[in-house]
């Protein structure tokens, strides 16, 4: 492997990162919310991981053909570090923010027309 080609590898690691800490925000916003659901938290971690492992995997497969090498991890711990000193805090704010905009979209769309259709049905 040439050293273009690791110094590539080690730039798409660090933006894996980056995308790793988003993910990981995103999880934190969540669990903020008050979820208390031990099942519920078990099956979004599990999510969480597995959604994490394919990126990291999909990237590692497309830029080296899955070699794994110390500067991977090293790319993945400096991506996911500079992200959390640098914008974690913008983005667990736009997580909020879509969180609202989600939780109002499902109350209005599903909620709302499943007590609509309810009291259709009772009658």
């Amino acid at each position: 492997m040439s050293l273009g080609a690791q110094l590539n590898l080690l730039f798409a690691m660090a933006i894996a990162g980056c995308a790793l800490g988003f993910l990981y925000d995103g999880y934190r916003t969540w669990l903020s919310r008050g979820t208390r659901n031990k099942v519920i938290r078990a099956c979004v971690d599990l999510l969480l991981w597995l959604v994490g492992s394919i990126l990291v995997f999909a990237i590692l497969q497309w830029r080296s053909d899955g070699m794994l090498r110390i500067y991977v991890f090293l790319g993945l711990i400096v991506g996911f570090v500079l992200y959390m000193k640098s914008m974690s805090r913008a983005f667990r704010w736009i997580w909020k923010i879509l969180f609202r905009i989600g939780s109002a979209l499902f109350g209005f769309f599903v909620l709302k027309w499943w007590r609509i259709l309810s009291r259709l049905w009772k009658r």
